[in-house]
């Protein structure tokens, strides 16, 4: 067994929107606390089919902390034989949990606000940390700018919905393509006080920075992380 890991089986998995999985882990009786927005490292044992890339992504966890004893992540499906076997062994596939790591976590200070930038499924964090936020009360004015190629691939959109009516601090705008100034434009939003959370694949995450940076952002106000596809999450 890996130094910080702990041995969990898969106990539930469910398809969120057509091309878009959600596995979720037992991790009842075990020492495993995380903050909402951080990932882990997922190792399987024993793959289905040969991985020539290994046994080991990282992933961010979707769920809420407040959700005991079970963990959950989503991601875009694939060829991968990592994902083919999270997809198609049965319940009880036993893996490895690594973690929790990152600092892309909620600021303490409740008076700060925050505005996520999310491509696809870079929604995993950004959703942790909005239904945290909800069950704890937490006073965080929050919007969401989501990206996605099209409608049909929005994920989590009804349980957003229904976020923003439960929480009034928080509010979202869904994006066709990268966002931009128009987008913003449309949530009136202070572009210069809040903590900017970039959350995506690559090309989406160095977008927004670059487009962050041309206004004048402060660098320190920016926090961003790229799912790579190979190795689930990378940033700071």
């Amino acid at each position: 067994m890996k130094m910080n890991a702990i041995a969990s089986f898969v106990i539930e998995r469910r398809k969120i929107i057509e091309g878009t999985t959600e596995i979720a882990f037992d991790v009842a009786g075990q020492d495993f606390h995380f903050k909402a927005g951080q990932y882990i490292k997922l190792t399987i044992p024993e793959l289905l089919y040969n991985d020539p890339k290994g046994n080991l992504r990282l992933f961010s966890i979707v769920s809420s902390p407040n959700e005991k004893g079970r963990l959950e992540i989503a991601f875009r499906d694939s060829d991968s034989a990592f994902k083919r076997t999270l997809k198609e062994s049965p319940l009880g596939h036993k893996v490895e949990i690594q973690g929790p790591y990152g600092l892309f976590t909620l600021p303490e200070n409740q008076r700060e606000s925050i505005v996520f930038v999310a491509g696809g499924i870079g929604i995993a964090p950004c959703l942790s940390m909005i239904r945290f936020a909800t069950e704890e009360n937490l006073e965080h004015p929050m919007v969401l700018l989501y990206s996605n190629n099209s409608v049909e691939s929005i994920a989590y959109l009804e349980e957003l919905e229904k976020l923003k009516i439960a929480n009034p601090h928080f509010t979202f705008c869904n994006h066709i393509g990268y966002v931009n100034t128009e987008c913003i434009k449309e949530m009136a939003i202070d572009i210069y006080k809040p903590i900017w959370y970039v959350v995506g694949p690559p090309p989406m995450v160095q977008a927004t920075k670059t487009f962050l940076e041309e206004l004048a952002i402060d660098p320190q106000k920016i926090k961003f992380e790229k799912f790579t596809g190979v190795q689930g999450v990378d940033g700071k």
